[in-house]
């Protein structure tokens, strides 16, 4: 969780300075105290998701630009797969080959 609050804290934190605003006044137009603001900008909190959208309204940025980079690349995700799947023996890896094509065949 920590590294999730720390990057969407910062990228409240971008989209409110880019706005102009103050936390106060962040804080006032979503109905929070200024330390709510404060503690999740620094990563400390994690808004709710009214709050997450109050504050995606306010400030006038898609959600998506809130989460920013907080997606992995294909390449960073086939190469964390791998990793994991390393530690396991050659049968289980098997087993989870023939999962993972299960999966993907319901997700099409």
């Amino acid at each position: 969780m920590a590294d999730l609050a720390k990057i969407l804290g910062e990228n409240i934190k971008k989209a409110r300075q880019a706005a102009k605003l103050t936390q106060e006044v962040l804080a006032e137009a979503i109905s929070l105290d200024s330390r709510s603001i404060s503690r999740i900008e620094r990563g400390n909190a994690l808004p709710s998701l009214s709050t997450l959208e109050a504050i995606s309204i306010t400030l006038n940025v898609g959600l998506g630009e809130l989460f920013e980079g907080m997606t992995k690349s294909k390449s960073e995700i086939a190469q964390e797969i791998e990793s994991l799947l390393a530690t396991l023996p050659a049968q289980k890896q098997q087993g989870l080959l023939e999962l993972v094509r299960s999966m993907v065949r319901i997700a099409k």
